[in-house]
Parts: C-alpha cells; structure tokens; sequence
C-alpha cells in the first residue's frame, strides 16, 4: 500500500476516535416504555439553551396526551421562568395535569412503569430532577422523584418502578418521544448536551 494512503487512513481512524464520542453522546435515548401498539411517532425537544423541568398530561382513565416544559439557561448559567413549549401529542380527552421539578432543578430521567394486567395502559410516569448548577452548568446532590400520574385502581402496580437516567450530568434531558393517537402508547426521555 502506497506510504500517502497508509498516512492517510491513519489520520482517518485517528480522527474517528476523536469525533464518535461527542456524536454518541450528542443525543441519548432513554428506554422506550410501549404499553400499546399503534399511534404515529412524535417528539418534543426544548428549545436550545434549554431544558427539561416538567411536563404536561392529559389523563383520564388512561394517559390521552403529553407535553413537555422546559426552562432556559441564562446568560450567568441560572434557569430561567418555565414554560410550556409546543402543542401537547396525542389526543384530546381527559383533564390537564402538570408536574414540574422544584424551583433550581431539572430532569435527568424517567420512571415509567405498564400495567401487568391490561397490556395496554402505563401504571405510572413520572421523572426525576437533579439541582442544576449554575457555576458548572451541570447537575449536582441528590435525585429526586416526581410522580405525574398513577393509574386510579387500588394496586395498579407491584414491585419497583424502572428508572432509565441521562449518563452524564452535563446533559440533562430535553426531549420527550412518544408513539400518540387517542392515547399516549409509548414514551421515552432523551437526554441532549445543553
């Protein structure tokens, strides 16, 4: 092989090295829980220089819609007033409910658990906040849970609820995923650099 393409496969490769860790970590899908099949895929993702702090629903018996709210990053690294940010996916029934991280913090995973007994209905969503620093512009301390919505029976569900969380605190989530049509049969997190 000729000395100038053996160099240049080997800046090639060098340079492969480099670059696929920030494109792997550019975007990271958290797990996503399907409790029906059907709808059309859909997402919402904050705006940049923003991120994910609550979320929207509309539920009845089942979860009819989700939507997202996101925060942004001011200029000195502090969040600024939530808000809600595109239309809500999925359909149109049921009451809106919103659930938001405390004041300061952000959401860096998900909890979402389906129902054992009817294949096709979540027992529980919700997602957990991290305190957002503004000096590193990461998450710090400890994480906390935020139940959106639980299944009005007695004892929808038993055991642990599967939590999936971003894998680095500098990349808090900003998107939500779902597969929508009357209801919400799939929903997934996925985390973003900031």
């Amino acid at each position: 092989m000729p000395r100038a393409i053996l160099t240049l496969l080997r800046l090639v490769a060098a340079a492969s090295v480099l670059v696929s860790p920030v494109a792997a970590h550019a975007q990271e899908n958290l797990t996503l829980v399907v409790a029906m099949d059907g709808g059309t895929s859909q997402s919402r993702t904050c705006p940049d220089e923003a991120l994910m702090t609550g979320i929207m629903l509309r539920v009845g018996l089942n979860i009819d819609a989700i939507g997202i709210r996101c925060r942004p990053i001011n200029a000195n690294g502090t969040l600024g007033r939530e808000f809600a940010d595109g239309s809500m996916m999925g359909g149109s029934g049921g009451t809106v409910t919103v659930s938001s991280c405390p004041a300061g913090a952000v959401i860096v995973g998900q909890g979402i658990k389906k129902s054992i007994m009817s294949p096709s209905q979540f027992t529980v969503l919700g997602f957990h906040c991290q305190s957002w620093s503004k000096s590193t512009r990461t998450t710090v301390g400890a994480r906390m849970f935020v139940r959106a919505w639980k299944m009005w029976t007695l004892n929808p569900y038993v055991g642990d609820i599967p939590d999936d969380y971003c894998s680095s605190p500098g990349r808090p989530v900003r998107r939500v995923r779902t597969m929508a049509g009357i209801y919400v049969n799939a929903i997934g997190f996925t985390c973003l650099t900031p």
